[in-house]
Order: structure tokens, then sequence, then C-alpha cells
């Protein structure tokens, strides 16, 4: 039999008979066919315009926490609505009138709400816009769909419709809740106060005849309206900007030439064409790696977020916790932990790039909400996730979801020019491949810091009900504000200064730690301070004024990669000694002597840690009065293995006094080549002996007990 076929956006071909896979005019068919004409005729918001539409409606920007809770709000109120429209009759199918009885007490709050001319006015402009549509669309993902009845052609749009008024009624209750409460953003505890002010649910249960047909959809089917909707939006966007994409059609070239050439047209500085097809792939790759559920476990731990995916395009927080359907929270946890930013009222988006060694302060980048729209406009957000969606694995992608993933992705691809552009002049040759790649290497992306005048005012209201003493920061008044520990080490430093690019490994990534103790019995703290090749000996002298003592440890330039440093009394002299983990570095330790100055006994020790070290536990394991040692490592490389087994082995040191440990790991049969992180000793069954338990990373933790 001859195939028809439907021609999209990049000459995209999709056989006709692949969308006849959903049931002919179904609920979901019928309401992406609305959502489609609305957007055809109309410019196609995006995620943030009707954030900003919110917000002016509002009177007040919504937290991006209050932005969720607003969406799964009207989720929860769409399906009670549908619910209560179901049980009035014994039919299968929900009249206009029955949702009328039911929408009667909204549209009552509604019309007494905003009966002014510019009440009437924010209703039609805010009817405008397609969201609440794709709130009704997305209940099509929920399991408990399967008990609802078809609504009529006239019901389902008197649905879409009111819902659309309802929203904004929802979004004026929360605003005042907001303002009643003193804060400068609508937050989700607002939201639940404003859900109070609307009419009370009835108390009805929907029953569905077994004769009733049942419009829940399979997971394939699903699959095939996320599939659908992705087109739909090209379509619509492509149909609103004809003149933009006129020329580009009738060139008839492919659809990824075409996507080339809309990106350098957004470039804010030339590239080459491998470089463009680079950035593409970089952005692709993440996509990809979202759509199949996957959570970023170690994005923090090493590589640019935007590039993580080069060297690990595969890894799950685990099988259990995979999603079937991607909501979206979801996106926006993940999208957040790998491309952390903060989209302004202006819509204008900042994100904060990690200082460079040698410089004082972070990079700001503000990637301007116009020039986001004009790389929008392109539709190359959309096409990216298009094609993803067309490959095996991809999970149905909620409506709303889509929206917010598509918003996330244009962000990326415009990060990724923008980083790329930083101090390059507009006239000189274009970026190749190995240029983007060094750029945003060099980069690390950060939290940004959101403008103090947008932040909510919550503590002082939490300040005035309790008289507790906070905390102030007092660093500034302190010795801690000339410390700059952002450094490499000295090999990686040399191999970045010769044009080469050095062997970073996690650890370099995974921090430092604090040693907190009473040094001279004083009665104050004093502090070490740990870092790659920045490590401090600070003594306490009161009222916030610490003495760098840093000189006064022999061999201090021997701290190369140090990790963890540990106060304990290691010889029994009644004085704190020190001990400093390494991780690419022998680890170092220091034994007070009695006239306050430390003693370098590194060598004598018998400590001999290995590559990968990472922390250390001090307790009695054989119960003979001394303090013995666990050294905990982590492991060589970048390549953990799935079972997180392929670490460096952990050490087990016996003091045997007078200042000498004897490695006892084999003996003792606490043998793990785990990847750990961090552990603790404690008496975990009760039977009198200090055993171990180790949080590792990639693989299980670990609890080893002591046999005696």
């Amino acid at each position: 039999m001859k195939k028809s076929y439907i021609v999209l956006l990049f000459t995209l071909i999709i056989p006709f008979d692949s969308l006849l896979a959903l049931p002919p005019l179904s609920q979901s068919t019928q309401i992406l066919e609305r959502i489609g004409k609305q957007e055809s005729a109309k410019d196609a918001t995006c995620w943030t315009t009707a954030r900003m539409m919110e917000q002016f409606y509002s009177q007040l920007p919504l937290s991006e926490e209050a932005a969720l809770l607003k969406i799964e709000i009207l989720k929860s109120l769409a399906n009670q609505i549908w619910n209560e429209a179901g049980a009035l009759r014994s039919s299968c199918r929900i009249s206009k009138k029955d949702m009328e009885e039911v929408l009667a007490p909204y549209v009552a709050q509604v019309n007494s709400t905003f009966s002014s001319p510019e009440g009437l006015q924010a209703r039609s402009e805010y009817a405008r816009i397609t969201e609440n549509w794709r709130v009704l669309l997305s209940l099509f993902y929920q399991t408990e769909l399967k008990e609802k009845k078809v609504l009529a052609s006239e019901a389902l749009e008197l649905f879409g419709t009111s819902l659309t008024d309802i929203t904004l009624l929802f979004l004026h209750l929360s605003s005042r809740e907001a303002k009643a409460a003193g804060h400068r953003e609508v937050q989700p505890e607002d939201m639940k106060q404003a859900l109070q002010k609307l009419p009370p649910a009835r108390e009805s249960k929907s029953v569905l005849a077994e004769t009733c047909p049942s419009i829940s959809l399979a997971y394939e089917d699903l699959l095939a309206v996320t599939k659908q909707n992705v087109h739909q939006k090209i379509s619509s966007l492509q149909s609103w900007n004809k003149r933009a994409w006129k020329s580009e059609l009738e060139r008839k070239r492919g659809e990824h030439d075409i996507a080339l050439e809309f990106l350098a047209k957004v470039s804010p500085v030339p590239l080459t064409r491998k470089a463009q097809s680079y950035v593409l792939d970089a952005v692709m790759k993440a996509v990809r790696y979202i759509s199949k559920g996957y959570y970023p476990e170690r994005s923090n731990l090493m590589y640019e977020p935007l590039t993580l995916f080069n060297y690990h395009p595969i890894w799950d927080r685990s099988a259990q916790g995979k999603p079937l359907v991607l909501q979206s929270d979801h996106i926006f946890n993940v999208t957040q932990e790998l491309f952390p930013r903060y989209t302004d009222i202006r819509g204008d988006v900042h994100l904060r790039l990690k200082a460079k060694h040698g410089e004082e302060k972070d990079t700001n980048i503000l990637l301007e909400g116009t020039y986001l729209d004009a790389l929008r406009d392109t539709t190359l957000h959309w096409w990216i996730m298009d094609t993803v969606w067309s490959e095996e694995g991809a999970l149905p992608l909620e409506p709303l979801a889509a929206e917010l993933l598509a918003e996330r992705t244009s962000e990326m691809i415009g990060a990724y020019l923008q980083i790329a552009a930083l101090g390059v002049e507009k006239d000189t040759e274009p970026l190749n491949t190995f240029d983007i790649q060094l750029r945003v290497h060099r980069f690390h992306l950060l939290s940004p810091e959101r403008p103090e005048q947008y932040v909510a005012q919550w503590k002082e209201g939490l300040s005035s009900e309790h008289k507790l003493q906070y905390f102030k920061d007092r660093t500034s008044e302190t010795i801690f504000s000339q410390f700059d520990c952002n450094q490499l080490s000295r090999e990686a430093s040399k191999k970045l200064q010769a044009g080469e690019f050095p062997d970073l490994s996690i650890q370099l990534h995974s921090g430092s730690g604090i040693a907190v103790g009473d040094l001279n019995s004083d009665g104050l703290m004093d502090l070490f301070i740990s870092g790659t090749n920045c490590n401090r000996l600070l003594y306490n002298k009161g009222n916030f004024v610490f003495e760098d003592k840093s000189e006064s440890l022999p061999n201090r330039s021997k701290l190369q990669s140090a990790r963890h440093p540990l106060f304990a009394d290691f010889n029994g002299d009644g004085s704190l000694d020190l001990l400093v983990v390494q991780s690419n570095n022998p680890s170092q330790i220091w034994f007070q002597t009695g006239d306050g100055n430390f003693r370098d006994v590194t060598e004598e020790s018998g400590i001999q840690s290995g590559t990968g070290a990472h922390f250390a536990v001090a307790f009695d394991y054989n119960r003979d009065g001394k303090l013995d040692l666990f050294l905990g490592h982590y492991g060589e490389g970048n390549n953990p293995a799935l079972d997180g087994k392929n670490g460096v082995l952990s050490q087990l040191y016996q003091n045997v006094g007078q200042g000498k440990f004897k490695n006892v790991t084999q003996e003792a049969q606490l043998h793990t080549t785990a990847w750990s992180l961090a552990g603790v000793s404690a008496d975990f069954n009760g039977d009198g002996w200090n055993d171990i338990f180790l949080a590792n990373d990639f693989g299980f933790d670990e609890l080893f007990l002591n046999k005696g």
C-alpha cells in the first residue's frame, strides 16, 4: 500500500500512518489540534513568556518553585473538575451542561474578581497562551485518567477556556496572600493559602461503566503524543515565522544544514562549520541524556556540566529511580543540576562561571531575553528534541515538561555561544572546534547569585517571632577574606601554560576539608584549612581574630594535593597532632612538641597512603588505648566501574606506640577497593568493639564489623 506523507519543518518527513497509531479523534488528539490551531495563528509562547505573563497579571514575580507548584495545582484542579463533571450523569459522555454546572462556582468568582475593564482585558490577553490547554493534555500522562469519561467537543472547549480564567484567578489570590505576608515573590506557601480560597471540591466520585470507552493512553501512545506535540510545536513556530523560513525551505537543503545555518546567524562570533556541528552535537547529547530519565550524580565532581556528556553519556541514579514519564519537576531538577542558571523578571538568564587560576572573581554571563527570543525563533531547540525523541529509549515527555526542556535547551545553546565568544573580537577568524572546546573546558558553571531586590524577605518574618541568635557573616572582618585557594596543582598549571590539557582527576574537583581543635589548650578552637597548594594553620586569638602560623609546619611545601586534615593525639602526650591526607602525594603527619611547635614525623611514622587517599578516621580498633588510623581511598583516574569496586585499596594502620604505625589491612581483613568519600567509626552492633562505616561513591556503602 502506498504511504502518504506530511512535510514539516526542516523538510522533516513523517509517515502519515505513524500518526494513525493514536485513537481516531481521541481526546488527546482533540486537545493537540486545539493547541496547534491557536499557536499557528498567534506567536507560540515559550516557557519564559508564560512565566512573565503570570508575573504581570499577578503583579508579583513567582519563585521558580512556586511556578512549578502552580502547574501541579492546576493539574489537580483540572483532574478534580473532570471527575466532578463525570459524576453528574450515568452517561459515558460529559456534556457542556455538565461542565457548566461544575464550573459555575469558579465562573462566579472569576466574574466578581475581574469585573473591571482592566480585569476583562487581563482575561482576554491571558487567553492568548495555550499553557492551560497543555495542563489538560498533561492529564493523559497520569494513571488515574483511565477512570474518566469522554468530554463532548463543546464541553472540552468550555473546560479549556475556563481553566485559563481559573488560572488567572488563582494567580490573583496567590499574589494577594504574598503581599499580605510581606513577600516580594509569590512563594509556595502563598499558593497553598490561595488554594483554600477557591470553591471547595464536591463530594462525588465518577464511576466509569464497563461499556464506556476508555480515554487513557498506553505507554506507546504517550510516546506518540510526545512526538506529535514536538512536531506540532515546530510546525507552529515555522508557520508564525514564515518570512524567516521561506528562503530556507525554498533552498531544499537537509535539516542539519538548515540548523547549522541558523546557528551561524545567532552566534555572536563566526564559527567554522565543524564548530557549529560541535555545539549542536554537545547540546543534543545533553538532551539525549535527559530523555532517557538519567539523573546526574557526578556532574559536580568533574568536568564542566556542558561537556559532561562527551565523557560519560550514560549512567543512572538507579534502575529503580528512573521515571516512566518525564514530568516538569524532574526536568527542572535535572537541568538545574547540569546547567545552573537564574532567570530574572525581565526574562534574562544569568550564568556564573567559576574564576580561572589567576583571576580575582567569577565571571557573570548574561543571556538577554531578546537574544534568546531570536534564538528560539530558529526552533533549533525543538529540532534537537525532535531528533532525540525519534530515537529509541526516549521516555514519554509530559507537555509542560517539554516546554521547560525546550527552554533550557535554547539556553544551553546560547550559553555555549556566549562562553565561546568571551574575549573574542568580532572581526577575528572563525572559531574552530578546538577553540570551542578550549573555552568551554576552562569554565565551570556555578549557581548564579540572585539580585538582592528580588529575594523574598522571609527571614525577617521568622526573626520577629523567635528571639534566637542567628549566624552573621563576619568573613570580611577576619583573615579568611585574604585567602584564595582557587588553585590547580603545579603540574596541571604547567600543562595549561604550555597549551596542553592536564589530566584532571575527579578528586581535583571534590573539595578539601578543615580540622578543628584546641592546639594550645587556651579554650579557643584553632583551625587547619587544606586545599590544593593552599594550606593554612590558624590559631584562634578570640573575637574573630586568627593568627596565621602556617610557616611553623616543617616541609609544608609537600602539601600539594591535601584532602582531609585531622587533629588527634596520636602519640598520647596530651597535645593534638596533625595528619593531612593527600590524594596525589604521600600523606603527611606532624607531632606537636612541648614548646608548641610541630615536628615532621612522616618518614618514621610508617604511614604510606596510596594514590587517591581521601580521608582519615582515628579510632582505637584493638582497644589498646592508642589511636589507630583508617585511611579511606577514592580511586585513580576518572573511570569508576559500574559497581564502584575498582578504586584504590583503603588502609588500616595500627598504632604500635612511639609514633609508629603498622599496616594491618590484610590481617584485619578490612579489604575494600570502593570509591570511598567519607567514613565514621562507632560500635554499631553494641559488642564493645568500634566498627567502620564507609560512604562510597558510585557503588554501595559498606559496613565493616569489628570482631576483635
